[in-house]
């Protein structure tokens, strides 16, 4: 468990889209809950570093581990402007995934989830990889991962729709973008533990001084903190390793 280190993880632009198969790949009923189950690899690539982000950059920089479901149209897993769950707060305050594991285990006996993955913490410059089923019942995944040491701030994806008009995604590439959760006040990267705060979830935007993150970028050069690829899986093979 990480103490008071938050995370940002959440998703931006997609930059990289690549073609699409003609029809479902290994189509069948592995999947309790729907058909044309197939596998994506999630590449989780931290860019988080002093020479690029200097103001008020902290020692042992690092992301916890990334959290997530596939889920259905019917409901989402988180959203800007929307207020942070029990299980998001912890998540983006301290890196622990228990509570919002069971909030993803709730969604998934409502119907609206199907599988629920996780990933490991992984160092800032960093890699890590790991794979994860999906069928056309449950074709959306969101997920998140603080950014440690952090206040309450996280980086993430969500309501990625990976099978589209009938046909599976090959490659989404996703630059990540720095969120708060909006449940502690702390303005810097190693500050104390502040609970309070809007408790909805925004891109962050802190003072030049502070962390100089505009919009969830950083202020003076736009650089991001990360990225995240998602690629499709066939017959044990990721489709393309081009980032």
């Amino acid at each position: 468990m990480y103490k008071a280190i938050k995370v940002g993880l959440i998703a931006a632009s997609i930059i990289g889209l690549a073609s699409c198969s003609d029809s479902p790949v290994n189509s069948n009923n592995d999947s309790p809950q729907g058909i044309g189950e197939i596998t994506y690899q999630l590449n989780f690539n931290p860019k988080w570093n002093e020479s690029d982000f200097p103001t008020g950059f902290p020692s042992n920089p690092h992301f916890s581990p990334i959290i997530g479901a596939t889920h259905n149209d019917q409901d989402y897993l988180w959203r800007t402007g929307e207020p942070a769950t029990d299980g998001i707060k912890e998540v983006a305050e301290t890196g622990s995934t228990s509570t919002y594991n069971s909030e993803l285990e709730q969604k998934k006996v409502e119907g609206n989830v199907d599988n629920i993955f996780r990933g490991s913490s992984v160092d800032s410059p960093g890699v890590t990889s790991f794979q994860f089923k999906v069928n056309t019942a449950f074709p959306y995944v969101s997920a998140i991962s603080m950014i440690a040491p952090s206040p309450d701030w996280f980086v993430g994806i969500r309501d990625v729709n990976l099978y589209e008009g009938s046909t599976w995604v090959d490659k989404l590439v996703f630059d990540l973008k720095l969120y708060d959760s909006g449940t502690d006040t702390g303005v810097t990267f190693d500050a104390d533990d502040a609970d309070g705060g809007t408790e909805i979830i925004a891109l962050l935007t802190s003072l030049a001084a502070d962390t100089d993150f505009n919009e969830g970028v950083h202020r003076s050069s736009g650089k991001i903190v990360g990225t995240i690829t998602l690629q499709r899986v066939t017959d044990g093979f990721v489709n393309s390793t081009e980032e």
